[in-house]
């Protein structure tokens, strides 16, 4: 099981653990109790309470839920409990509401990189490359381009809290693109829709006292691109064979050597970032910010 799931909105979705002790899968001795919270911590509405059986996943210890369709981008957090091995045990994961996916991993499976798997689809096995680890490429190259753009590729949720008493009187959300308010609560109250929606337009920065706060402003939020685009998805199946099928090249040579002699590597553009070695992957990761501007 991966720490983080990563689905869409609106889709009902099924998530799996696996109970393990000293690495061997092993089943829990009565049923697996979940918990699922929201991002303010309480209870999702409409989430199961109970992990299924394992008879139908592939290992002793697997036990999984439907996860419910949720309307819009969140971040949700599962505890699990059951006994396992004589001993009662817990363990967290997070399930993340994502607007889109940065490719489909069938795409994924049948895209061919002629330059660098000379004209073959590199991922095709999934025995080789099973599709639980590309989904984890997946999320961590999305992670890592909004680590290195300052803004995701796209639609993720956040959720900011002021605390004026304390002397915060700022939130900065420009770095990240915000999108959509979702909802800003104001110590105890909600704020109307037609407050909220002064902050849908351009207002990238909460500043007290904009308005009287009460303590704490927790303020929910969509950030990221409405919509992955093209060269970015191209790019990031690029990458994803790049960390499935690594290069024994460093990342960042400039040059190499071997039997014949030392060869110069060809670098694209100087003055742009070099976010992972590749020119082609760099240059489409460098529009990103121009392409977060447009969109917004």
């Amino acid at each position: 099981m991966s720490d983080e799931v990563r689905v869409l909105p609106a889709n009902p979705t099924t998530v799996v653990a696996n109970w393990r002790l000293s690495g061997t899968s092993t089943a829990p001795s009565d049923p697996t109790a979940i918990i699922i919270t929201d991002p303010a911590g309480l209870p999702l509405a409409g989430a199961p309470t109970v992990a299924g059986s394992t008879g139908n996943l592939a290992l002793p210890g697997e036990v999984a839920f439907t996860f419910p369709g949720q309307p819009d981008c969140t971040l949700c957090r599962v505890v699990w409990s059951a006994t396992v091995g004589g001993a009662l045990r817990s363990m967290t994961s997070y399930v993340e509401v994502v607007g889109e996916h940065l490719f489909d991993i069938a795409d994924l499976r049948a895209f061919e990189w002629g330059g660098f798997t000379q004209g073959a689809a590199p991922l095709a096995d999934p025995a080789r490359y099973p599709t639980e680890q590309l989904m984890r490429y997946r999320d961590q190259i999305a992670d890592e381009i909004e680590e290195y753009t300052h803004t995701s590729p796209m639609e993720r949720y956040t959720r900011a809290v002021l605390h004026p008493n304390a002397g915060s009187r700022r939130l900065l959300l420009d770095a990240y693109h915000p999108r959509r308010v979702l909802s800003l609560k104001n110590g105890t109250a909600i704020w109307a829709s037609t407050l909220t929606d002064e902050l849908q337009l351009g207002i990238t920065v909460i500043e007290h006292p904009y308005r009287a706060f009460a303590d704490p402003v927790t303020f929910e939020y969509v950030r990221g691109l409405s919509k992955v685009p093209a060269t970015i998805s191209e790019a990031a199946k690029k990458i994803a064979i790049m960390k499935a099928r690594p290069s024994t090249v460093p990342p960042r040579a400039i040059s190499i050597t071997d039997e014949r002699g030392t060869m110069q590597l060809a670098v694209a553009n100087y003055e742009k970032r070099r976010y992972y070695g590749v020119p082609e992957i760099d240059t489409a990761l460098q529009t990103i910010d121009e392409t977060a501007m447009q969109s917004v």
